[in-house]
């Protein structure tokens, strides 16, 4: 009697070892957020090289991170879907219940298979994608548990693609080109190159969040247009003339270090060259991969904070172009030169669309919203972002702070009026706000 009584809890501490065993040897790492940044950089360099504008580049960000959250989430039980809180996003594929999962080769595959069907350079994309797989291999995944996080990534990837295939991106790639007004006050296309306005329709691009794309629209430009010496519009204007003159060693490293222009031509005789860099949003993504690498944040809570930030950088963008193509304002460049010098021009290469509202100003401020919602409002941090370009780092005490410089870099840069970036910042913290609240509200399926 006694051998049997004993017999059962021998087994029972037996199973309890081998499965406690067996657990350990399954547990997956998910504390690394520096994984997740390490693709966004890789997308990163592939928007460099695929040289897409702004704003194009912006959907790309936010579609892939979306991709890659919404399979890392399933790692942490507080985290929940994007479904019911981003317009459009209904239900997503689920894991099978009671099997194993590696939700870091899923993300992966997630993220670069959405990442890989809006750039051109796919093969650095996959590259990458492979590299990273193999490592995670590495790592002692069970073979059939690797297969299956890649199927469940993959049919993820499949539904944020179908999600994205109805946001009228297809659709505004037919639409006209953009028609010049001839007005005194409207824009018109800028040297060097003197391109067509880029991106006439991005109004017409579905949001993430917000209702509309001219929901936060301004009803008037601040400063009534006028070519009187005396007017306020003149007088702005010559400003910038006198702040280019006489720009600071500060102030010019402040107008180098946010460019961003993803396309600076510069022409030799008869040869031009295009110099690539990243775009305003790419810069703000990297501003929060340091965040991510800071704060030791985990992949789930990583992959939240890309995401998010994506989202308002990509809803800012549709708000900012709205009111871009609403007014059609004309650039300081073409301004001056009609009605106050032709002996000028501006320090930054002057980008191809309507002056106001700044764009930087507005994506930098709804960036600066989301990232001070995660990591507080005195959050300090050194951006090293344009080292690679050659560029010093600099250093700022909040991200709100970094966002007013890269809208008054406009300023200094000679390529926007001083009301555009204060009215661009208002725009960016409304739209900022926004997409936190709707990320914070209640799904609705």
């Amino acid at each position: 009697m006694k051998i049997q009584e004993t017999y059962p809890l021998t087994v029972c501490l037996a199973l309890l070892f081998f499965f406690s065993c067996t657990s350990d040897r399954k547990s997956v790492d998910y504390s690394n957020g520096n994984m997740v940044a390490s693709w966004e950089q890789n997308l990163t360099e592939t928007i460099m090289v695929d040289m897409f504008p702004p704003p194009t580049a912006s959907r790309i960000y936010a579609y892939s991170n979306i991709a890659a959250y919404e399979a890392l989430r399933f790692t942490d039980s507080t985290k929940l879907s994007f479904a019911g809180r981003l317009n459009g996003l209904g239900e997503l594929p689920l894991p099978e219940k009671n099997l194993d999962y590696d939700y870091r080769v899923s993300a992966l595959t997630a993220f670069s298979t959405v990442a890989a069907e809006f750039t051109y350079t796919k093969d650095h994309i996959r590259s990458f994608e492979k590299t990273q797989s193999d490592s995670l291999l590495k790592t002692g995944i069970d073979p059939t548990t690797y297969t299956r996080s890649v199927e469940f990534g993959k049919l993820l990837a499949a539904s944020i693609l179908k999600w994205a295939g109805a946001d009228n991106f297809k659709k505004t790639r037919g639409m006209v080109r953009y028609t010049l007004q001839h007005n005194p006050s409207s824009w018109e296309p800028t040297p060097p190159d003197y391109l067509q306005g880029a991106e006439p329709h991005w109004d017409k691009i579905r949001p993430f969040t917000i209702d509309s794309a001219s929901q936060f629209r301004p009803d008037s430009i601040p400063v009534a247009f006028s070519t009187s010496p005396s007017s306020e519009f003149y007088q702005n204007a010559v400003k910038i003339v006198t702040s280019t003159r006489s720009i600071d060693s500060n102030q010019l490293s402040m107008t180098a270090f946010w460019d961003d222009n993803p396309g600076v031509s510069s022409v030799y005789g008869h040869m031009k060259q295009i110099k690539k860099k990243m775009t305003p949003g790419g810069h703000w993504m990297a501003i929060t991969g340091n965040v991510v690498q800071a704060k030791k944040m985990d992949m789930s809570s990583s992959a939240e904070l890309f995401a998010v930030t994506a989202i308002a950088i990509s809803d800012a963008f549709i708000t900012c172009w709205d009111a871009k193509y609403h007014f059609q304002t004309i650039r300081p460049i073409t301004y001056i030169h009609r009605h106050i010098t032709t002996d000028w021009l501006p320090i930054l290469q002057t980008p191809a669309f309507p002056e106001f509202p700044s764009g930087h100003a507005t994506i930098s401020a709804a960036a600066a919203t989301v990232l001070t919602a995660y990591a507080g409002d005195n959050f300090s941090f050194t951006d090293s972002t344009e080292f690679q370009f050659g560029l010093p780092v600099r250093s700022f005490t909040s991200f709100m702070e970094a966002a007013k410089e890269s809208a008054a870099s406009r300023f200094y840069g000679g390529i926007h009026f001083m009301p555009s970036n204060i009215a661009g910042t208002k725009l960016g913290i409304e739209t900022g706000t926004t997409v936190l609240n709707k990320i914070r509200s209640k799904p609705v399926l």
